[in-house]
């Protein structure tokens, strides 16, 4: 029997209901094929692209208001913390975390700062201009005199403080990040009220907060011309480091509390658009100059034969090259702010090495050829059966960093990629928010839905919905 007509014999013995749905779904198919046997091939492109990018659009509207509702929760007092430590009332809960996990006792309070930072962008594109004043209130409450911020914050007691913080760290890109919510919320609400800056009583607290972090950070850049970190911004203070125990038995969590002296390429492109945007908001050139000295110095760590930035410099001032995924997307970002499209075109390409299929999702790693754990030691307690494991071989899907590939690949204008990178992530969706990554990694990566990955939803969504020109922009 022909196939064709035994699938017709077979269609007869189904339910009503199920072959009228079939049927439907068979002329929805069918109909692109009649039109261009009337119109041509041009009415059948532009109709199913047309339907391809309508039904895209409609879904991932669908999906962003839960990220947003998910967001919104997770602000503090909420179930979570009901009473947060005076002080630390709504800052962002970084990840829910079931209270069966062994890391729940640690880590179910803490608020870090560069989450709370995208939030803030997260819902001022929303234009949820609230709650953005909340996170920032919140942080402008735990702002240092030195104009610096811990990288975390718990909301259920008070460490960090300035009379106990063993084991808690600084990293300037994290606080650049914070500065450059401030301005990204002010730049959006001046792009519909010239005034807002005069008229507006928080704005002008919000202005003055990030000015107290750009002289922090500021403060941190390297001005010695001989110097090859000349015009970066170093890393920060204090390092949490991992060691095997001598027996091999388990690893230990180390502290060092010294100041960081090397430069790291992705804090130094989060400093970069903080501090030319505030220059730009206020006026005031000498931001402009400070810009212009990052961006200098971050040229000069583009590496011609990967196509895309090394992670940065070391003390010693010789390169550090390993080669992490935001040297290339965040890297684009940069180099399409500059017009250098060329390189930022080459930045895209080279994203395709971090390229992975975790458990039938398709995304991007942080790395591809270094090994997992930096240290040998840790390297080979973890993975006994192959010691020199790399994220290569891992299959890890890293959400937050996908997501910044699909908005790099937006603003390149290849829509159909971003999209079909949001498409993919939409599958790490729990309970409304994103998960951080598809397997966990001790002390690295976690499973739970994350502020970061949700965050970077509405962010990549909002560039290709909206095409928002202010997000890292020329």
């Amino acid at each position: 029997m022909d196939p064709r007509t035994k699938r017709a014999d077979e269609l007869k013995f189904l339910p009503k209901k199920l072959k009228m749905a079939i049927i439907k779904e068979i002329k929805k198919i069918a109909l692109p094929f009649v039109l261009v046997l009337l119109f041509g091939n041009i009415v059948l492109s532009e109709n199913l692209l047309l339907t391809q990018e309508t039904g895209m659009s409609e879904q991932i509207k669908k999906i962003r208001k839960e990220a947003v509702k998910w967001l919104s929760a997770q602000i503090v007092p909420n179930t979570t913390i009901p009473l947060p430590a005076p002080y630390r009332r709504r800052l962002i809960l970084s990840y829910r975390i079931p209270s069966s996990s062994s890391v729940y006792p640690h880590l179910f309070g803490r608020s870090f700062i560069y989450d709370n930072a995208l939030a803030i962008i997260a819902f001022t594109m929303v234009k949820d201009y609230q709650k953005a004043e909340y996170i920032l209130g919140a942080l402008m409450r735990l702002l240092s005199d030195d104009g610096s911020l811990w990288s975390a914050y718990n909301t259920n007691n008070s460490w960090p403080s300035n009379l106990d913080h063993q084991g808690a760290i600084k990293r300037l890109g994290a606080i650049a990040w914070v500065g450059y919510s401030a301005v990204y919320y002010l730049g959006k609400r001046l792009e519909t009220d010239k005034a807002h800056l005069e008229q507006d009583v928080l704005a002008a607290d919000y202005l003055e907060f990030a000015k107290k972090i750009a002289r922090f950070i500021i403060s941190r850049q390297v001005m010695e011309p001989s110097d090859k970190r000349y015009g970066l911004i170093t890393g920060g203070s204090a390092t949490l480091f991992l060691k095997v125990s001598e027996d091999f038995n388990k690893i230990m969590e180390n502290y060092n509390p010294a100041p960081i002296y090397w430069i790291s390429t992705e804090h130094n492109i989060d400093a970069y658009f903080f501090i030319r945007d505030l220059g730009r908001i206020t006026g005031d050139g000498e931001y402009i100059k400070k810009a212009d000295l990052i961006k200098k110095g971050l040229l000069k760590i583009w590496s011609k034969n990967d196509s895309q930035f090394f992670r940065g410099i070391k003390e010693t001032q010789r390169i550090d090259q390993f080669l992490p995924l935001d040297g290339a997307s965040w890297g684009a970002f940069f180099l399409f702010s500059l017009g250098e499209d060329e390189k930022a075109t080459q930045c895209l390409k080279a994203t395709n090495n971090f390229f992975t299929i975790s458990k039938g999702i398709k995304g991007y790693a942080p790395y591809y050829k270094e090994t997992v754990y930096e240290n040998d030691r840790v390297n080979q307690f973890y993975y006994r059966e192959k010691p020199n494991m790399t994220w290569r071989d891992l299959n890890l899907v890293w959400v937050e960093g996908s997501l910044g590939v699909a908005a790099a690949f937006i603003r390149a204008g290849n829509f159909e990629k971003g999209a079909a990178i949001i498409n993919a992530m939409m599958r790490m969706q729990d309970g409304g928010g994103f998960q951080y990554a598809s397997i966990e990694i001790p002390f690295q990566f976690s499973i739970f839905p994350s502020v970061a990955s949700t965050a970077w939803f509405v962010i990549a969504t909002e560039l290709y919905l909206n095409q928002d020109k202010l997000f890292w922009g020329n």
